[in-house]
């Protein structure tokens, strides 16, 4: 059995949380039910990842803050603020949603830890 690749290398490749090899997303947003590797579910409960949308809420608030702050301070008005920060937000939010539910699988993992499928 080969090795597991490191934490940081898992996470950010979004890779299950317990064996480190099965991809996480099946699609652009969709994710699998279970690890393809491991067979690991994801999803623990219904409305597991309500967490991970607060992660994503930080996440979103950490990237568009420094742009708002940067604009203004360049003298740019309201309106081209609000709507640079608009489209900053539509690119980002698939990335967030996408690292947001990732990440809450692997502090969920730390926390109550699995070490094979149910």
């Amino acid at each position: 059995m080969p090795a597991q690749p490191a934490l940081l290398v898992a996470l950010l490749a979004q890779r299950c949380p317990v064996c480190r090899r099965g991809a996480i997303f099946s699609g652009w947003l969709e994710l699998h039910p279970t690890c393809p590797a491991c067979g690991l579910r994801f999803e623990r409960e219904s409305g597991y990842f309500l967490v991970a949308v607060l992660i994503g809420y930080m996440f979103a608030i950490a990237a568009l803050v420094p742009v708002c702050v940067a604009l203004f301070l360049k003298g740019a008005a309201v309106n081209t603020v609000f709507a640079v920060l608009c489209c900053t937000a539509l690119i980002l939010t698939p990335i967030i949603h996408r690292f947001a539910r990732v990440l809450w699988l692997y502090v969920d993992q730390q926390l109550h830890p699995r070490t094979k499928a149910p």
